[in-house]
């Protein structure tokens, strides 16, 4: 989360002034679903009653980490394309 910090405000301060309602609506989505998914994190790792660390150290789950990590990296290379519905990109 943190080093997404400078990239959002980046993109959040360098919209136009009269956008002041998008900026408005970025930062507020952005703490509140900051805001929302760590305490919902925390109650699944708390109703285990697990150390939930152990179950990600299997070979399956590095194995799939490693493979979406893979597909965004050859997305980034521009091996193909990924596009939002057009009501998102329209913003």
């Amino acid at each position: 989360m943190l080093p997404l910090i400078p990239i959002i405000s980046g993109i959040i301060v360098g919209q136009r002034a009269h956008q002041s309602v998008t900026r408005w609506r970025y930062s507020n989505s952005l703490c509140r679903g900051t805001a929302a998914t760590y305490p919902v994190i925390g109650a699944v790792a708390g109703a285990t009653g697990e150390q939930l660390q152990a179950y990600f150290q299997n070979a399956w789950a590095i194995g799939f980490v490693s493979s979406v990590l893979t597909l965004m990296a050859l997305s980034m290379f521009g091996l193909f394309t990924c596009s939002c519905h057009l009501a998102y990109s329209l913003g």
